[in-house]
């Protein structure tokens, strides 16, 4: 006969599923199927905009962050120092394993971080207030709210993909002062060979975000037109077209990126002529300021398109000022060592 409890009623055997509530399963089950779904559109899928939308960016890491305390705090007892603690826990965990498993690249790790995480505790707090709101209630509204968070993210990231934002275009300059005259300095803006490693200046985009150093750029002549030929490291190659010649004053050209280089030895997901970001045109001008002293100024025009352009523009500057003022830094102490 089997067993009973002291009020007749039987006892069900116990199952690795009875281990964990029912509604705690059907949290995890959503928080794993948002991870898949989010590995899927990020590695696998053919949408190209959705990736710097709001739905990705903002919605999704809310949504594993109001998942994860339904998870761990579903009737919204614990501190709200939780709210921290566990979806940080999970973001960081999830980046650790596009690192590891997808060679995720540094950039964009640094990139979507610092929005995950406050999107994440915002929909901790959300999901944190709902449960003490509803904890006179029965479950089923919780199963609700957290088989609504799956639905948002997942409406969020279609309306991103239908309907992209329109390009911007910007654009980002430094300048640094030599104590040359802009006949020295000419040959170098036009051609440096043979760049060391150890030249140059420290930047966070080259030293921390592993974006590698020029190695060298020269001038060809192709089909009658000048043609800059640039190559960092020891794999990425693209090609400066010149449309601006003014010996001694100025030189300037358009981008081409024939390959997928850039991205393959940088980062995956930020293509220089992709659907998020095209980098267009360059140059340097020089203007002379006193006897033997010259300015010269670099400039790089860009073109970008996201819904949080403003937080992404300062990432563009950023990381391409990083690039300009080390190749400025080559060209002046090549300039006056001459």
């Amino acid at each position: 006969m089997g067993e009973s409890t002291s009020d007749g009623e039987p006892l069900e055997a116990a199952t690795p599923e009875a281990s964990l509530p029912r509604d705690r399963r059907v949290t995890l089950g959503l928080i794993a199927l948002l991870i898949v779904a989010l590995g899927y559109l990020v590695y696998f899928s053919r949408f190209e905009f959705t990736f710097a939308g709001i739905g990705a960016l903002l919605a999704v890491p809310a949504a594993i962050g109001g998942l994860t305390s339904q998870l761990f705090d579903p009737d919204g007892e614990h501190p709200p120092m939780g709210c921290f603690v566990w979806p940080t826990l999970a973001l960081v965990g999830l980046v650790a394993m596009a690192f590891v498993v997808f060679d995720e690249g540094a950039i964009c790790i640094a990139m979507v971080l610092p929005v995950w995480l406050p999107a994440a505790l915002a929909g901790a707090l959300v999901n944190r207030w709902n449960a003490r709101r509803l904890a006179r209630w029965s479950r089923s509204p919780e199963r609700f709210y957290s088989a609504a968070w799956l639905v948002l993210a997942s409406l969020l990231v279609l309306a991103d993909e239908a309907s992209p934002p329109p390009w911007e275009t910007r654009k980002v300059t430094r300048s640094i002062t030599i104590a040359a005259s802009p006949e020295d300095i000419w040959p170098l803006l036009v051609a440096i060979p043979a760049i060391g490693g150890d030249e140059g200046r420290a930047t966070i985009t080259h030293d921390l975000l592993a974006v590698p150093r020029p190695s060298d750029a020269r001038l060809v002549v192709r089909d009658g037109r000048l043609v800059r030929q640039a190559r960092w490291g020891a794999d990425i190659r693209f090609e400066e077209r010149i449309v601006e010649w003014r010996p001694n004053r100025r030189i300037a050209w358009r981008f081409a990126f024939t390959d997928s280089l850039v991205q393959d030895h940088t980062d995956r997901h930020i293509s220089p002529a992709g659907p998020i970001l095209r980098i267009e045109d360059g140059g340097y001008e020089l203007v002379p300021l006193s006897s033997g002293v010259t300015q010269v100024r670099l400039t790089t025009r860009y073109r970008m398109r996201s819904r949080l352009s403003g937080y992404l523009g300062w990432w563009g500057e950023r990381l391409l000022g990083d690039i300009e003022a080390n190749v400025l830094a080559i060209v002046k102490a090549r300039a006056e060592a001459r």
